[in-house]
Protein backbone atom coordinates (compact mmCIF):
# COMPACT_ATOMS: atom_id res chain seq x y z
CA UNK A 1 0.00 0.00 0.00
CA UNK A 2 1.01 3.80 -0.81
CA UNK A 3 2.67 5.14 2.56
CA UNK A 4 0.28 7.87 4.41
CA UNK A 5 0.23 11.31 1.99
CA UNK A 6 1.54 10.13 -0.43
CA UNK A 7 -0.58 9.03 -3.62
CA UNK A 8 0.59 8.06 -7.12
CA UNK A 9 -0.70 10.35 -9.96
CA UNK A 10 -1.91 7.34 -12.67
CA UNK A 11 -3.73 9.61 -15.09
CA UNK A 12 -0.25 11.50 -15.44
CA UNK A 13 0.99 8.11 -16.79
CA UNK A 14 -2.33 7.21 -18.97
CA UNK A 15 -3.13 10.37 -20.50
CA UNK A 16 -5.32 8.72 -23.37
CA UNK A 17 -7.67 7.83 -20.35
CA UNK A 18 -8.97 11.29 -21.33
CA UNK A 19 -8.39 11.44 -25.00
CA UNK A 20 -8.65 8.09 -26.06
CA UNK A 21 -6.02 7.97 -28.24
CA UNK A 22 -2.58 6.07 -27.15
CA UNK A 23 -0.94 6.71 -30.40
CA UNK A 24 -1.46 10.69 -30.41
CA UNK A 25 -0.65 10.80 -27.17
CA UNK A 26 2.70 9.12 -26.89
CA UNK A 27 3.89 9.46 -30.68
CA UNK A 28 3.79 5.80 -31.19
CA UNK A 29 5.40 5.11 -34.45
CA UNK A 30 2.75 3.40 -37.67
CA UNK A 31 6.14 1.27 -38.93
CA UNK A 32 5.68 -2.21 -37.24
CA UNK A 33 8.98 -4.49 -37.19
CA UNK A 34 8.61 -7.90 -39.10
CA UNK A 35 8.32 -9.98 -35.38
CA UNK A 36 5.11 -7.35 -34.30
CA UNK A 37 2.36 -9.76 -35.66
CA UNK A 38 3.68 -12.46 -33.43
CA UNK A 39 4.35 -10.35 -30.47
CA UNK A 40 0.87 -8.79 -30.62
CA UNK A 41 -0.62 -12.78 -31.32
CA UNK A 42 0.96 -13.05 -27.68
CA UNK A 43 -0.49 -10.26 -26.22
CA UNK A 44 -3.67 -11.34 -27.16
CA UNK A 45 -3.38 -15.14 -27.05
CA UNK A 46 -1.94 -14.99 -23.35
CA UNK A 47 -2.87 -13.85 -19.71
CA UNK A 48 0.86 -12.97 -18.82
CA UNK A 49 3.46 -11.77 -21.63
CA UNK A 50 7.03 -11.43 -20.57
CA UNK A 51 9.46 -9.23 -22.68
CA UNK A 52 12.91 -9.36 -21.69
CA UNK A 53 15.48 -6.88 -23.37
CA UNK A 54 18.35 -4.33 -22.63
CA UNK A 55 17.89 -1.31 -21.98
CA UNK A 56 17.67 1.34 -24.90
CA UNK A 57 16.34 -1.75 -27.44
CA UNK A 58 12.76 -0.21 -27.69
CA UNK A 59 10.87 -2.43 -25.00
CA UNK A 60 8.58 0.98 -23.83
CA UNK A 61 8.02 1.36 -27.32
CA UNK A 62 7.05 -1.85 -27.75
CA UNK A 63 4.86 -2.51 -24.91
CA UNK A 64 2.96 0.97 -26.10
CA UNK A 65 2.83 0.07 -29.62
CA UNK A 66 1.24 -2.99 -28.84
CA UNK A 67 -1.43 -1.19 -26.57
CA UNK A 68 -2.48 0.92 -29.48
CA UNK A 69 -2.91 -1.54 -31.60
CA UNK A 70 -5.02 -3.86 -29.32
CA UNK A 71 -7.06 -0.36 -29.41
CA UNK A 72 -7.22 -0.22 -32.72
CA UNK A 73 -8.28 -3.49 -33.37
CA UNK A 74 -10.93 -3.32 -30.70
CA UNK A 75 -9.49 -6.15 -28.61
CA UNK A 76 -9.66 -3.27 -25.88
CA UNK A 77 -10.19 0.09 -25.33
CA UNK A 78 -8.18 3.34 -23.92
CA UNK A 79 -9.80 3.24 -20.76
CA UNK A 80 -9.31 -0.67 -20.16
CA UNK A 81 -5.77 -0.21 -20.49
CA UNK A 82 -3.40 0.76 -17.67
CA UNK A 83 0.81 1.73 -17.87
CA UNK A 84 2.98 1.54 -14.96
CA UNK A 85 6.44 2.63 -15.32
CA UNK A 86 7.59 1.09 -12.25
CA UNK A 87 11.28 2.38 -12.60
CA UNK A 88 9.87 6.00 -12.12
CA UNK A 89 10.87 7.27 -8.44
CA UNK A 90 6.85 7.50 -7.58
CA UNK A 91 6.78 3.81 -7.49
CA UNK A 92 9.62 3.49 -4.65
CA UNK A 93 7.53 4.68 -2.32
CA UNK A 94 5.33 2.19 -0.42
CA UNK A 95 4.30 -1.22 -0.73
CA UNK A 96 2.05 -3.38 -3.01
CA UNK A 97 2.10 -0.85 -5.49
CA UNK A 98 1.10 -2.86 -8.65
CA UNK A 99 -2.06 -4.40 -6.47
CA UNK A 100 -2.96 -0.97 -5.54
CA UNK A 101 -2.84 0.54 -8.51
CA UNK A 102 -4.53 -2.29 -10.62
CA UNK A 103 -7.43 -2.38 -7.42
CA UNK A 104 -7.85 1.96 -8.13
CA UNK A 105 -7.76 1.38 -11.40
CA UNK A 106 -10.43 -1.23 -11.67
CA UNK A 107 -12.81 0.32 -9.44
CA UNK A 108 -12.45 3.91 -10.80
CA UNK A 109 -11.20 3.51 -14.06
CA UNK A 110 -12.47 1.12 -16.25
CA UNK A 111 -15.85 1.17 -17.84
CA UNK A 112 -18.61 -1.22 -16.88
CA UNK A 113 -18.67 -3.08 -20.27
CA UNK A 114 -17.16 -6.99 -21.16
CA UNK A 115 -13.70 -5.34 -23.15
CA UNK A 116 -11.05 -7.00 -21.60
CA UNK A 117 -8.15 -5.01 -19.49
CA UNK A 118 -4.51 -4.67 -20.20
CA UNK A 119 -2.03 -3.79 -17.55
CA UNK A 120 1.20 -2.83 -18.64
CA UNK A 121 4.29 -2.95 -16.52
CA UNK A 122 7.60 -1.57 -17.81
CA UNK A 123 10.78 -2.35 -15.71
CA UNK A 124 8.20 -4.73 -13.54
CA UNK A 125 11.65 -6.02 -11.76
CA UNK A 126 12.05 -2.61 -10.05
CA UNK A 127 9.35 -4.40 -7.56
CA UNK A 128 10.80 -6.46 -5.57
CA UNK A 129 7.69 -8.71 -5.04
CA UNK A 130 6.56 -8.58 -8.36
CA UNK A 131 6.09 -11.85 -9.53
CA UNK A 132 3.84 -12.51 -6.50
CA UNK A 133 1.32 -9.46 -7.01
CA UNK A 134 1.00 -10.34 -10.85
CA UNK A 135 0.09 -13.71 -9.73
CA UNK A 136 -2.50 -12.30 -6.80
CA UNK A 137 -3.68 -10.20 -9.93
CA UNK A 138 -4.55 -12.68 -12.59
CA UNK A 139 -6.12 -14.78 -10.06
CA UNK A 140 -8.36 -12.03 -8.76
CA UNK A 141 -9.41 -10.45 -12.15
CA UNK A 142 -10.19 -12.91 -14.87
CA UNK A 143 -10.41 -10.33 -17.46
CA UNK A 144 -6.95 -8.91 -17.01
CA UNK A 145 -4.03 -9.23 -18.82
CA UNK A 146 -0.23 -8.19 -18.23
CA UNK A 147 2.39 -7.60 -20.29
CA UNK A 148 5.38 -6.80 -18.63
CA UNK A 149 9.29 -5.83 -19.33
CA UNK A 150 12.38 -7.07 -17.98
CA UNK A 151 16.25 -6.79 -18.58
CA UNK A 152 16.86 -10.36 -18.60
CA UNK A 153 15.57 -13.52 -20.15
CA UNK A 154 16.42 -14.94 -16.93
CA UNK A 155 13.30 -13.33 -14.91
CA UNK A 156 10.66 -12.48 -18.10
CA UNK A 157 8.05 -16.08 -16.89
CA UNK A 158 8.66 -16.97 -13.47
CA UNK A 159 8.07 -20.53 -12.16
CA UNK A 160 5.17 -19.18 -9.93
CA UNK A 161 3.15 -17.46 -12.82
CA UNK A 162 4.07 -20.27 -15.48
CA UNK A 163 2.43 -22.70 -13.07
CA UNK A 164 -0.47 -20.88 -13.09
CA UNK A 165 -3.83 -22.41 -15.05
CA UNK A 166 -3.59 -19.10 -17.49
CA UNK A 167 -1.52 -19.05 -21.11
CA UNK A 168 1.42 -17.29 -20.30
CA UNK A 169 4.33 -17.03 -22.32
CA UNK A 170 7.91 -14.94 -22.85
CA UNK A 171 9.36 -13.31 -25.67
CA UNK A 172 12.69 -11.20 -25.94
CA UNK A 173 12.92 -7.92 -28.31
CA UNK A 174 16.12 -6.36 -29.64
CA UNK A 175 17.36 -3.86 -31.86
CA UNK A 176 15.53 -3.63 -35.31
CA UNK A 177 17.46 -6.07 -37.28
CA UNK A 178 18.78 -5.10 -40.87
CA UNK A 179 15.67 -6.10 -43.12
CA UNK A 180 13.53 -3.95 -40.49
CA UNK A 181 16.12 -1.13 -40.88
CA UNK A 182 16.19 -1.35 -44.59
CA UNK A 183 12.37 -1.08 -45.50
CA UNK A 184 12.07 1.28 -43.08
CA UNK A 185 15.13 3.68 -44.13
CA UNK A 186 13.29 2.69 -47.88
CA UNK A 187 9.52 3.54 -47.28
CA UNK A 188 10.69 7.08 -45.67
CA UNK A 189 12.72 7.81 -48.77
CA UNK A 190 10.66 10.51 -51.46
CA UNK A 191 12.55 8.64 -54.31
CA UNK A 192 11.33 4.99 -53.82
CA UNK A 193 8.33 3.08 -52.89
CA UNK A 194 9.37 0.05 -50.90
CA UNK A 195 12.48 -2.30 -50.25
CA UNK A 196 12.26 -4.78 -53.32
CA UNK A 197 12.76 -7.50 -50.55
CA UNK A 198 9.46 -9.11 -50.11
CA UNK A 199 9.59 -10.92 -47.02
CA UNK A 200 8.25 -14.27 -47.63
CA UNK A 201 10.76 -14.60 -50.11
CA UNK A 202 13.86 -14.86 -47.14
CA UNK A 203 12.50 -17.91 -45.75
CA UNK A 204 13.09 -20.14 -48.79
CA UNK A 205 16.33 -19.09 -48.07
CA UNK A 206 17.11 -20.03 -44.67
CA UNK A 207 15.51 -23.08 -45.12
CA UNK A 208 17.95 -23.54 -48.39
CA UNK A 209 20.72 -22.97 -46.35
CA UNK A 210 19.73 -25.76 -44.17
CA UNK A 211 18.88 -28.16 -46.41
CA UNK A 212 22.27 -27.59 -48.34
CA UNK A 213 24.58 -28.49 -45.49
CA UNK A 214 22.98 -31.48 -44.95
CA UNK A 215 22.60 -32.89 -48.27
CA UNK A 216 25.05 -30.45 -50.63
CA UNK A 217 22.36 -29.53 -53.03
CA UNK A 218 23.28 -26.24 -53.62
CA UNK A 219 20.95 -25.55 -56.92
CA UNK A 220 17.53 -24.74 -54.46
CA UNK A 221 19.89 -22.36 -52.50
CA UNK A 222 21.37 -20.48 -55.27
CA UNK A 223 17.92 -20.13 -56.89
CA UNK A 224 16.31 -18.59 -53.72
CA UNK A 225 19.14 -16.15 -52.87
CA UNK A 226 18.73 -14.92 -56.75
CA UNK A 227 15.06 -14.62 -56.41
CA UNK A 228 15.82 -12.13 -53.60
CA UNK A 229 18.70 -10.30 -55.29
CA UNK A 230 16.92 -10.31 -59.15
CA UNK A 231 14.14 -7.27 -57.94
CA UNK A 232 16.60 -5.51 -56.35
CA UNK A 233 18.76 -5.68 -59.12
CA UNK A 234 15.65 -4.67 -61.20
CA UNK A 235 15.14 -2.01 -59.38
CA UNK A 236 18.89 -0.80 -59.50
CA UNK A 237 19.36 -0.31 -55.64
CA UNK A 238 22.15 -3.38 -54.78
CA UNK A 239 24.64 -0.66 -54.37
CA UNK A 240 22.38 1.29 -52.26
CA UNK A 241 21.30 -1.91 -49.79
CA UNK A 242 25.10 -2.66 -49.53
CA UNK A 243 25.67 0.79 -48.16
CA UNK A 244 22.46 0.61 -45.73
CA UNK A 245 24.35 -2.55 -44.66
CA UNK A 246 27.27 -0.94 -43.91
CA UNK A 247 25.06 1.78 -42.32
CA UNK A 248 23.39 -0.89 -40.18
CA UNK A 249 26.82 -2.33 -39.23
CA UNK A 250 27.30 1.47 -37.60
CA UNK A 251 23.58 1.49 -35.88
CA UNK A 252 23.15 4.79 -37.31
CA UNK A 253 19.12 3.92 -37.69
CA UNK A 254 18.83 4.16 -34.07
CA UNK A 255 18.26 7.16 -32.02
CA UNK A 256 21.22 6.38 -29.58
CA UNK A 257 24.32 7.71 -29.41
CA UNK A 258 27.38 5.22 -28.56
CA UNK A 259 27.98 7.17 -24.78
CA UNK A 260 24.36 6.56 -24.03
CA UNK A 261 24.56 2.84 -24.68
CA UNK A 262 27.42 2.89 -22.59
CA UNK A 263 25.23 4.49 -19.86
CA UNK A 264 22.85 1.75 -20.27
CA UNK A 265 25.16 -0.60 -19.87
CA UNK A 266 26.31 0.83 -16.55
CA UNK A 267 22.67 1.21 -15.05
CA UNK A 268 22.09 -2.54 -16.11
CA UNK A 269 25.08 -3.61 -14.15
CA UNK A 270 25.03 -1.52 -10.88
CA UNK A 271 21.25 -1.07 -10.55
CA UNK A 272 19.43 -3.86 -12.46
CA UNK A 273 21.75 -6.55 -11.68
CA UNK A 274 21.40 -6.77 -7.85
CA UNK A 275 17.24 -6.46 -7.46
CA UNK A 276 17.72 -10.14 -9.92
CA UNK A 277 20.66 -11.63 -9.04
CA UNK A 278 23.16 -11.71 -6.16
CA UNK A 279 26.68 -10.45 -7.50
CA UNK A 280 29.26 -9.38 -4.98
CA UNK A 281 31.46 -7.74 -7.68
CA UNK A 282 29.77 -6.22 -9.87
CA UNK A 283 32.75 -4.30 -10.86
CA UNK A 284 33.47 -8.02 -12.46
CA UNK A 285 30.79 -7.98 -14.52
CA UNK A 286 31.71 -4.61 -15.60
CA UNK A 287 35.31 -5.76 -16.49
CA UNK A 288 34.08 -8.47 -18.50
CA UNK A 289 32.32 -6.24 -21.07
CA UNK A 290 35.63 -4.07 -21.33
CA UNK A 291 37.51 -7.59 -22.02
CA UNK A 292 34.80 -8.63 -24.64
CA UNK A 293 35.34 -5.44 -26.44
CA UNK A 294 38.84 -5.49 -26.56
CA UNK A 295 38.84 -9.23 -27.83
CA UNK A 296 36.25 -9.70 -30.35
CA UNK A 297 36.47 -13.20 -31.94
CA UNK A 298 39.57 -13.96 -29.29
CA UNK A 299 39.16 -17.36 -27.39
CA UNK A 300 39.42 -17.30 -23.77
CA UNK A 301 40.37 -20.06 -21.26
CA UNK A 302 38.40 -19.67 -17.74
CA UNK A 303 41.00 -20.17 -15.97
CA UNK A 304 42.94 -17.32 -17.71
CA UNK A 305 39.57 -15.08 -16.78
CA UNK A 306 39.64 -16.06 -13.34
CA UNK A 307 43.28 -14.99 -13.08
CA UNK A 308 42.22 -11.90 -14.45
CA UNK A 309 39.26 -10.83 -12.04
CA UNK A 310 40.66 -12.85 -9.42
CA UNK A 311 37.84 -15.68 -8.87
CA UNK A 312 37.78 -18.99 -9.50
CA UNK A 313 36.46 -20.67 -12.82
CA UNK A 314 33.15 -21.54 -11.64
CA UNK A 315 32.27 -18.40 -10.81
CA UNK A 316 33.46 -16.54 -14.08
CA UNK A 317 31.15 -18.73 -15.67
CA UNK A 318 28.19 -17.66 -13.72
CA UNK A 319 28.88 -13.97 -14.67
CA UNK A 320 28.98 -15.09 -18.28
CA UNK A 321 25.74 -16.75 -18.14
CA UNK A 322 24.22 -13.07 -15.85
CA UNK A 323 25.42 -11.12 -19.38
CA UNK A 324 24.10 -13.15 -21.57
CA UNK A 325 20.51 -13.00 -19.83
CA UNK A 326 20.96 -9.56 -19.92
CA UNK A 327 21.64 -9.25 -23.56
CA UNK A 328 25.21 -7.55 -23.30
CA UNK A 329 27.84 -10.19 -23.85
CA UNK A 330 26.88 -13.60 -25.11
CA UNK A 331 29.65 -16.97 -25.81
CA UNK A 332 30.36 -18.84 -28.21
CA UNK A 333 32.18 -22.24 -27.65
CA UNK A 334 33.91 -24.97 -29.77
CA UNK A 335 31.59 -26.68 -31.89
CA UNK A 336 30.84 -30.23 -30.69
CA UNK A 337 33.28 -30.22 -27.44
CA UNK A 338 31.34 -30.96 -24.44
CA UNK A 339 33.94 -29.45 -21.88
CA UNK A 340 33.46 -26.07 -22.19
CA UNK A 341 36.95 -24.84 -20.88
CA UNK A 342 37.48 -21.84 -23.49
CA UNK A 343 35.10 -19.13 -24.71
CA UNK A 344 34.73 -16.62 -26.84
CA UNK A 345 32.57 -13.30 -25.39
CA UNK A 346 30.63 -11.22 -27.99
CA UNK A 347 28.88 -7.84 -27.25
CA UNK A 348 25.31 -8.08 -28.66
CA UNK A 349 25.78 -3.94 -29.24
CA UNK A 350 27.84 -2.11 -31.78
CA UNK A 351 27.06 1.11 -30.22
CA UNK A 352 28.52 -0.46 -27.26
CA UNK A 353 31.59 -1.62 -28.80
CA UNK A 354 32.44 1.95 -30.53
CA UNK A 355 32.07 3.10 -27.89
CA UNK A 356 34.50 1.08 -25.81
CA UNK A 357 37.18 0.59 -28.52
CA UNK A 358 37.16 4.38 -29.64
CA UNK A 359 35.43 3.82 -33.23
CA UNK A 360 34.34 7.35 -34.87
CA UNK A 361 31.19 6.18 -36.39
CA UNK A 362 31.05 9.75 -37.95
CA UNK A 363 34.22 9.06 -40.20
CA UNK A 364 34.36 6.09 -42.63
CA UNK A 365 34.85 2.95 -41.07
CA UNK A 366 38.84 1.76 -41.22
CA UNK A 367 39.61 -1.80 -42.19
CA UNK A 368 40.18 -2.55 -38.40
CA UNK A 369 36.44 -1.07 -37.63
CA UNK A 370 34.92 -3.46 -40.10
CA UNK A 371 36.66 -5.86 -38.78
CA UNK A 372 34.80 -5.53 -35.40
CA UNK A 373 31.67 -4.14 -36.20
CA UNK A 374 30.91 -6.37 -38.88
CA UNK A 375 31.30 -10.05 -37.22
CA UNK A 376 30.06 -8.39 -33.96
CA UNK A 377 26.45 -7.59 -36.52
CA UNK A 378 26.87 -11.37 -37.91
CA UNK A 379 26.89 -12.89 -35.19
CA UNK A 380 24.03 -10.84 -33.76
CA UNK A 381 21.78 -12.22 -36.54
CA UNK A 382 23.00 -15.80 -36.40
CA UNK A 383 21.70 -15.82 -32.88
CA UNK A 384 18.00 -14.85 -34.47
CA UNK A 385 18.82 -17.32 -37.21
CA UNK A 386 18.65 -20.31 -34.79
CA UNK A 387 15.74 -19.16 -33.22
CA UNK A 388 14.20 -19.64 -36.61
CA UNK A 389 15.53 -23.21 -37.07
CA UNK A 390 15.33 -24.42 -33.25
CA UNK A 391 12.90 -21.98 -32.20
CA UNK A 392 15.68 -22.03 -29.00
CA UNK A 393 18.78 -19.25 -27.84
CA UNK A 394 21.39 -21.99 -28.06
CA UNK A 395 24.49 -19.78 -29.04
CA UNK A 396 26.14 -19.35 -31.97
CA UNK A 397 29.75 -22.07 -31.63
CA UNK A 398 32.90 -21.51 -33.80
CA UNK A 399 35.46 -24.18 -34.58
CA UNK A 400 38.90 -23.94 -34.69
CA UNK A 401 39.87 -27.28 -35.02
CA UNK A 402 41.10 -26.99 -38.93
CA UNK A 403 44.39 -25.37 -40.54
CA UNK A 404 41.67 -21.86 -41.23
CA UNK A 405 39.03 -21.02 -38.83
CA UNK A 406 35.64 -20.73 -38.69
CA UNK A 407 34.06 -18.24 -37.07
CA UNK A 408 30.14 -19.19 -36.56
CA UNK A 409 28.84 -22.47 -36.31
CA UNK A 410 25.07 -23.39 -36.14
CA UNK A 411 22.66 -26.04 -36.22
CA UNK A 412 19.93 -25.94 -38.75
CA UNK A 413 16.12 -27.84 -38.45
CA UNK A 414 18.01 -31.28 -38.29
CA UNK A 415 20.93 -30.71 -36.23
CA UNK A 416 23.20 -30.40 -39.11
CA UNK A 417 25.89 -28.01 -38.55
CA UNK A 418 26.30 -24.96 -40.82
CA UNK A 419 29.59 -23.44 -40.75
CA UNK A 420 29.69 -19.87 -41.45
CA UNK A 421 32.82 -18.07 -42.23
CA UNK A 422 33.66 -13.94 -42.93
CA UNK A 423 36.17 -12.74 -46.32
CA UNK A 424 37.33 -9.76 -44.31
CA UNK A 425 40.85 -10.36 -44.20
CA UNK A 426 43.08 -11.18 -46.91
CA UNK A 427 45.13 -13.42 -44.97
CA UNK A 428 42.25 -15.98 -44.40
CA UNK A 429 40.98 -18.49 -46.94
CA UNK A 430 37.18 -18.75 -46.29
CA UNK A 431 36.31 -21.74 -49.47
CA UNK A 432 39.92 -23.68 -47.86
CA UNK A 433 38.30 -23.11 -44.23
CA UNK A 434 34.06 -24.23 -45.09
CA UNK A 435 36.53 -27.44 -47.09
CA UNK A 436 38.03 -28.40 -44.09
CA UNK A 437 35.21 -28.21 -41.75
CA UNK A 438 33.25 -30.33 -44.15
CA UNK A 439 35.62 -32.80 -44.22
CA UNK A 440 35.80 -33.12 -40.67
CA UNK A 441 31.77 -32.97 -39.81
CA UNK A 442 28.69 -34.40 -41.09
CA UNK A 443 27.81 -31.08 -43.03
CA UNK A 444 27.94 -31.04 -46.98
CA UNK A 445 28.22 -27.20 -47.60
CA UNK A 446 28.99 -23.93 -45.99
CA UNK A 447 28.29 -20.38 -46.21
CA UNK A 448 31.48 -17.59 -47.13
CA UNK A 449 29.88 -14.11 -46.34
CA UNK A 450 31.61 -10.85 -47.42
CA UNK A 451 31.13 -7.16 -48.32
CA UNK A 452 30.95 -7.30 -51.56
CA UNK A 453 30.74 -11.19 -52.83
CA UNK A 454 28.86 -12.38 -55.99
CA UNK A 455 26.05 -15.33 -55.61
CA UNK A 456 27.91 -18.45 -56.33
CA UNK A 457 29.29 -21.82 -55.26
CA UNK A 458 32.79 -22.96 -55.27
CA UNK A 459 33.42 -26.93 -53.58
CA UNK A 460 31.21 -26.30 -50.78
CA UNK A 461 31.30 -22.77 -50.37
CA UNK A 462 28.81 -20.83 -51.53
CA UNK A 463 28.78 -17.09 -51.17
CA UNK A 464 26.44 -14.46 -49.97
CA UNK A 465 26.79 -10.77 -49.97
CA UNK A 466 26.73 -8.99 -46.65
CA UNK A 467 23.52 -7.50 -47.63
CA UNK A 468 22.15 -10.07 -48.70
CA UNK A 469 23.00 -12.78 -45.91
CA UNK A 470 21.34 -10.31 -43.46
CA UNK A 471 18.38 -9.65 -45.13
CA UNK A 472 17.77 -13.33 -44.94
CA UNK A 473 18.47 -13.93 -40.89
Amino acid sequence: MSEPGFRIDYQRFNPWWETSDIARELGVETFRRSDHPYKLTNAKQHRYFGIAGAAGSGQTELLLGLAAELVEEGVTTPRDVLYLPLGAPQFRIGRSLIEDAVSEFATYTRPTTNTDGYILLDDVHACADWAEQVERILMQYDDLSVIATVPSEAIALPDRINELDFPSTQDVTLPAKFYDYAQKTFNAASDTKSLPIAKDDTYPVRDEIARAARTGDTDELLEALRTVQEPVAAHNVEQRLQRLAMSYVTMSSRNRSPLEVAHDTELTIYRDVPRIERIETLDDLHALVALASENVGIRHEFTDLGDILECDPRTVRKYVEVLGDLFLVTPSYQYDYSRRRSVKLWLRDPLLLAELTDIDLELPLSREAEQLLIPTVVFDHLRRLIFYYNNDTETVAYDERGSEPIEYVIEGDAGTPIPITLSLNRQHHPEAAIQSFCNRYDAETGLVVGRRRDIGVTENAVSVPLWLFLACC
